[in-house]
């Protein structure tokens, strides 16, 4: 699909992203354009990129010119919760709870897979979930709020795309994919 910056969907400001289909076809690329910076992101597998130029035509589609390469990763887990503003709330809980402390160690041998409910999914929780929300943010008893955090996250010896959970749930005869406080059904992509 040819895609320009100036594109409506794009344009949308907040935390609004909007997707494309990639190459394979589980996967997304992700556009999100800042009006008041007017910085284009882009995100391909977990990398976030800045478009360093953009909108350059071609005869056969569009060229835009980031400063990463999509799908190598660069951080880890932790650096991504705390720099990407779509987990912000994710990222403030986990280091009320100290649970960013143990994502930020580096474990030979071990991966962490971390589901993280987006800014978005805070707020909806906040707004028809009143109680439990003022559960999970009251840290004089933070044990819910951990527990929370943790059924979000596998430690393993490797890291798990949305795909290979899938597979996973889709294997079990439960359905379930083990987490570290619980766990979770993993039933479709995207």
């Amino acid at each position: 699909e040819r895609v320009r910056s100036n594109k409506k969907e794009i344009r949308r400001s907040g935390d609004a992203m909007y997707s494309v289909p990639a190459v394979w076809a589980t996967n997304r690329i992700w556009f999100q354009y800042s009006p008041s910076s007017q910085i284009l992101s882009v995100e391909g597998r977990g990398i976030n990129a800045t478009a360093v130029e953009k909108d350059i035509g071609t005869i056969n589609g569009v060229i835009h010119v980031i400063d990463k390469v999509l799908g190598v990763p660069s951080l880890t887990v932790a650096q991504k919760l705390t720099q990407d503003p779509t987990m912000s709330h994710s990222a403030s809980l986990s280091m009320a709870t100290r649970l960013m402390e143990q994502l930020e160690k580096n474990m030979p041998g071990r991966m962490f897979t971390f589901v993280v409910p987006s800014n978005e999914a805070w707020e909806k929780v906040k707004r028809d979930f009143t109680d439990a929300f003022r559960r999970l943010t009251d840290l004089n008893n933070p044990d819910f709020a951990i527990n929370t955090l943790r059924r979000h996250l596998i430690i393993s010896d490797r890291g798990f795309t949305i795909e290979e959970l899938v597979q996973k749930s889709l294997r079990n005869p439960s359905a379930n994919v083990e987490t570290e406080a619980g766990a979770l059904e993993f039933t479709g992509v995207g």
